[in-house]
């Protein structure tokens, strides 16, 4: 096409123009004909791009494509001419199908990439037609100014179609005093009834000035005309009109509608982050800008540049361009990185979001946007919470995942917020899974599971003062939830592979982590386990307030005997007590297990995740409950049923030690876990593979390896302490199920087995991929920790990992039964 061109049409160099493109090869699907998904029809070097870019219309597009994926994804380097770059077939749209037969209602776009490793691509070439186009997933032009009836259409569309999933949830609590709200007719405060319709404005403040209700200007600012006369930041004031164009009468935002100076009425308002916007009909998203100054980009109407698509007219009804990457665009703007935002986004019903110049409708069960056709209930957005806090996974523990990995990504202005920009999110959770009580972040319905946090892998690790090290709230990192399963599988994971009686010491009192009761926590099933292990101590019942130790009894959680503490410096809590009896029976038999759970873990084999058949992951979808312990009761504090498989620790009971008085660890007020369970200690070493650059663990420092009193790799573990060691201290968590360790999935550590120098050869030989499928019940989660100073008996997590559970008798120190507290 490098001939003549009609009037409207661009042209094409010679190397574009042989490759023959048609409307044909766009519209179909990218498997049609097969070979043609992921086939590269053009390579070439930023040179030519460049050189050709001002007269081939397609040359400009890959140009334009490959500077916007290095706007996106934050490359601040400049690339040198003889970059390679290629040109591949793919899908066109972000989006999952919702149906079967949805796959083959995708067009074909072309992705440009550069040939880098390390490059990432979010931009590609896809058919554009006019606004008024009908074909799904097709490309559509914009106007010149946004359509407010076409916003009101997708709110109303919404509301029809998306009843059961977008409206508000009937656990979602109320506000219970009536809302202060700007009123966008009277332009005042004003304060509104619970059914009325509002809606909230999510943004980033920012450092410079903006007026905020106080005391002094209240009576003022509720006045008729009020905020004619106040000079409102861009953003505020381009959202009044917005909500207007939109027919409400009433904005929620934060600055001006909560009194700033009433202390109280605003940290309620604060923890109620989730009803405040779970019950707005509309959350307006000012999602471009880094200040309440920068307006809502794209309504002004001075102000439209950032609305033009990159297109070329190839021929007669054959239209192509870019358009914007909204998911990734959004996750890269100034708004994602906040932490205050992150549940604004996440809480609310349905969002507008103003980005870049362009407007994207995006609920709980679709993203609309103006520039592509896709208002349909065939497709679905890719599942993640990283956009806007929407965790689309319907397994719960998958969803509290999704959200702690997105909310401990971002950042705050001031660390101490850690908790309280979480506060909405928290009460939403609890809700979403049984009203389980949330400590610092852990659900305590599945504590052992949520113990098992990392952190990042490539990230430096700050702790985060004033909150407890073995939260993730502790660190100033992204947060690494273990992996999950389907809910039946965590559940029995929960109830018969884990033993720890959690205990949260506050104020002198020692309470249960777990009291469905006390919580009002709503227990699948009243009692469907039999008795199992007794609890730390069995005078802890379930009651109907705090369960608590006396502060006298805490005299029982004494430091260890001088003969603990002349084979291990660490001076852990040691507890002489029934739990220790039955705690930690089975994980040294081995092969001489021979229970019904070894029964039930060849049934485990057969569904396991990573070889199951499709159906069994579909009957796992429609099981959907939360994962939970067991009804507590005298004996049996989390209501386990792995009676008979917790023998073994019998032998690690200290017996004949005195009992010295213990000083409560300081302050008195600090959040601290006790717990009783098996201590360790082993060396420490690289592993064998950071030698191997192809693998993911040799870029980190952070990964090391564990070798016991006889030279042999017994255990992998992320390590977050401040410097280098020679010995590590091990606490014993749980057995390492496939998909329960979160230092690392195990999985990815197949072909490594033979780090494990301590695994017997038998045991190499007759399990198959023992670190990838885990045939058998061979490894155990550990806790790393170590001692706040020389002056306390507190301990603090360092790292989390994997240890094989025969090292257990090649520990440094001898394993031993001991009660820990930790900070």
């Amino acid at each position: 096409m490098n001939g003549k061109t009609r009037l409207g049409e661009v042209r094409l160099c010679s190397t574009c123009s042989s490759l023959q493109l048609s409307r044909q090869d766009f519209e179909q699907p990218p498997y049609q004909p097969e070979e043609k998904y992921h086939q590269t029809i053009r390579r070439g070097t930023l040179t030519q791009l460049r050189e050709r870019g001002g007269t081939c219309g397609l040359c400009r597009l890959v140009l334009h494509a490959l500077q916007r994926n290095d706007q996106v994804w934050g490359y601040k380097g400049v690339r040198s001419d003889d970059t390679k770059w290629r040109l591949e077939w793919q899908r066109n749209a972000e989006y999952d199908p919702a149906e079967d037969e949805a796959e083959n209602l995708y067009g074909s776009g072309l992705y440009p990439q550069l040939e880098d490793p390390d490059s990432q691509t979010s931009y590609c070439i896809q058919l554009v037609d006019d606004p008024a186009t009908r074909v799904l997933l097709r490309g559509r032009s914009v106007h010149k100014r946004i359509d407010p009836e076409m916003i009101r259409n997708w709110i109303t569309a919404c509301k029809r179609s998306h009843a059961a999933a977008c409206n508000k949830p009937s656990s979602l609590r109320s506000l219970h005093n009536r809302l202060l709200c700007i009123d966008v007719q009277q332009d005042c405060l004003g304060h509104i009834n619970s059914d009325d319709t509002y809606a909230a404005l999510s943004y980033v403040w920012g450092a410079k000035a903006q007026p905020q209700t106080t005391n002094a200007n209240f009576k003022d600012y509720c006045k008729h005309g009020a905020f004619k006369t106040v000079t409102l930041p861009k953003t505020i004031r381009d959202t009044i009109e917005v909500a207007k164009a939109l027919g409400y009468r009433w904005l929620w935002v934060d600055s001006l509608c909560i009194v700033q100076d009433q202390q109280e009425e605003k940290m309620r308002l604060i923890n109620s982050m989730d009803a405040v916007y779970g019950n707005a009909d509309l959350t307006i998203v000012a999602a471009s800008g880094e200040t309440v100054h920068s307006g809502l980009c794209g309504w002004d109407a001075g102000n439209q540049s950032g609305r033009k698509l990159e297109i070329a007219t190839l021929g007669p009804d054959f239209r192509i361009g870019i358009l914007p990457a909204f998911a990734d665009e959004l996750l890269s703007c100034h708004h994602a990185k906040r932490g205050w935002t992150y549940q604004e986004g996440a809480l609310s019903c349905r969002c507008l979001v103003f980005l870049n110049g362009f407007v994207y409708f995006y609920c709980q069960s679709a993203v609309w946007r103006e520039d592509v056709m896709a208002e349909t209930e065939k497709f679905r957005p890719i599942e993640g919470a990283g956009t806007l806090g929407r965790a689309r996974s319907e397994w719960h523990l998958r969803r509290y995942s999704q959200i702690i990995d997105a909310y401990t990504s971002r950042d705050l202005t001031f660390e101490a917020d850690i908790e309280r920009a979480f506060a909405g999110l928290k009460a939403n959770l609890a809700a979403s899974m049984d009203n389980t009580f949330i400590w610092y972040g852990l659900p305590a319905c599945a504590f052992d599971w949520a113990m098992l946090w990392s952190s990042s892998y490539d990230e430096s690790v700050q702790r985060r003062y004033g909150f407890p090290t073995w939260s993730w709230m502790g660190y100033k990192s992204r947060a690494l939830l273990a992996t999950d399963h389907w809910s039946d599988f965590d559940e029995e994971w929960l109830r018969q592979r884990t033993w720890i009686d959690w205990h949260i010491i506050k104020n002198g009192e020692v309470i249960s982590v777990w009291d469905p009761e006390r919580d009002g926590t709503k227990l699948r099933s009243p009692d469907v386990h039999s008795e199992a292990t007794p609890a730390i101590n069995s005078s802890v019942k379930s009651v109907a307030g705090p369960e608590i130790l006396p502060k006298a009894q805490l005299e029982d959680f004494s430091a260890a005997s001088a003969e603990g503490e002349s084979n291990n410096n660490a001076s852990v809590y040691l507890h002489e007590d029934s739990h220790a009896d039955a705690a930690l029976g089975s994980i040294l038999v081995g092969a001489s297990l021979r229970t019904d759970l070894e029964g039930k873990d060849k049934e485990d084999d057969q569904s396991d995740p990573h070889s199951s058949s499709q159906s069994d992951v579909n009957s796992a979808e429609d099981d959907e409950f939360c994962p939970q312990y067991g009804k507590p009761k005298d004996n049996n504090l989390y209501g386990r049923d792995n009676a008979g498989h917790l023998d073994f620790l019998r032998k690690y009971r200290v017996a004949g030690r005195a009992q010295p008085s213990v000083k409560l660890p300081e302050p008195s007020n600090y959040p601290y876990l006790m717990f009783s369970t098996l201590h360790c200690s082993y060396y420490t070493a690289l592993p064998m593979w950071k030698e191997r650059p192809y693998s993911y663990l040799a870029k980190s420092p952070k990964i090391i390896a564990l070798k016991d009193v006889n030279d042999n790799v017994c255990g992998l573990v992320q390590y977050d302490g401040p410097s280098e060691v020679s010995t590590v201290e091990v606490l014993i968590l749980s057995y390492s199920a496939p998909g329960t360790t979160s230092a690392f999935p195990i999985e990815r550590l197949n072909g490594n087995q033979d780090g494990f120098s301590a695994l017997p050869k038998a045991e190499v030989e007759d399990s198959e991929e023992i670190l990838g499928e885990m045939h058998t019940w061979n490894l155990l989660n550990i806790l790393l920790v170590t001692s706040r100073d020389r002056t306390t008996t507190v301990k603090e997590r360092i790292g989390i990992g994997v240890l094989y559970k025969h090292a257990i008798e090649a520990s440094i120190t001898p394993a031993r039964w001991a009660q820990v507290i930790l900070g």
